[in-house]
């Protein structure tokens, strides 16, 4: 019925010390680590909507169908929302934007309700490459969410 999800598999572990003649903070470090780790996982997101999930929707009755594409807009909502908080916090870093500007609230990790929940229901019925998307996407979006709430902590 579904075939079992490719597995992943992180690029090579690189430290970024330098860049650009930089040397770069415990935070930049944690940032580009973090980034890399959301672009990877937006990648696997859109090879699992353009190549598999399609085959999973024809196999679906309508209501789970339109689960699977919910759920699948979700993990892409949450990691638009990462890639977004992430990329602020490089401009900041790389002084294309005041770093003061950081603590605007417009700069918060955003999302709704939906984008925030780590619920997911009735996890049996949905494609199992699917779940490990949204608990992947769910863990990433969590760590930028309490990353944020620290950072604005401490710059008070």
């Amino acid at each position: 019925m579904e075939t079992d999800p490719a597995p992943f598999k992180p690029r090579p572990r690189t430290e970024f010390v330098q860049r650009e003649g930089r040397v770069l903070s415990l935070r930049d470090r944690i940032v580009e680590r973090t980034y890399r780790e959301a672009i990877d996982l937006a990648l696997a997101t859109r090879d699992y909507v353009r190549d598999r999930q399609q085959a999973h929707l024809k196999q679906a009755e309508p209501m789970l169908s339109m689960r699977i594409s919910g759920e699948a807009l979700r993990v892409t909502a949450r990691l638009t929302q990462v890639v977004a908080w992430l990329l602020t916090e490089k401009a900041a870093a790389m002084g294309e934007m005041e770093k003061t500007s950081l603590r605007d609230p417009a700069h918060r990790i955003g999302g709704g309700p939906s984008t925030v929940s780590p619920k997911i229901e009735s996890a049996e019925e949905l494609p199992a490459e699917l779940v490990d998307l949204l608990n992947r996407s769910w863990s990433i979006y969590d760590r930028v969410r309490r990353l944020d709430a620290e950072w604005r902590r401490l710059a008070a």
